[in-house]
């Protein structure tokens, strides 16, 4: 149980956006040093009691969009700062699935698109 609340006092925080609305919570139980290793081991445990699927998504403009959608729903979660590095592999171990992404998503989609390009000369 990640003991889920609205008030922030000394808390992991995320944003979830289901049709159009936007809801803070904060984890005041958290089971990683990164609110994303907390939301995600519940993710986890949750997809195996009931099915279902989740996609990684850079760009809260992409979620928002995609949370929009009929039965979908979009979870915001911090950037990791670069000095939460050691500390999180110290404590945790791995990283979280998808968390070590440094920059902005369209910036990420020029490199990789940037790199084919030059791949396929």
């Amino acid at each position: 149980a990640l003991d889920l609340r609205t008030d922030e006092i000394e808390a992991q925080g995320f944003t979830v956006v289901c049709g159009g609305r936007k809801q803070l919570f904060y984890i005041h139980k958290p089971t990683s040093n990164l609110t994303v290793g907390s939301v995600q081991s519940f993710l986890d445990a949750w997809l195996r009691e009931n099915g279902g699927k989740i996609d990684y998504i850079h760009g809260a403009d992409v979620v928002e969009s995609l949370a929009a959608e009929k039965n979908s729903l979009g979870i915001l979660l911090p950037d990791m700062q670069k000095s939460e590095l050691f500390p999180t592999v110290i404590k945790d171990g791995a990283l979280p699935r998808k968390t070590f992404s440094m920059g902005h998503a369209a910036d990420k989609r020029f490199y990789m698109e940037a790199r084919r390009i030059v791949a396929n000369i």
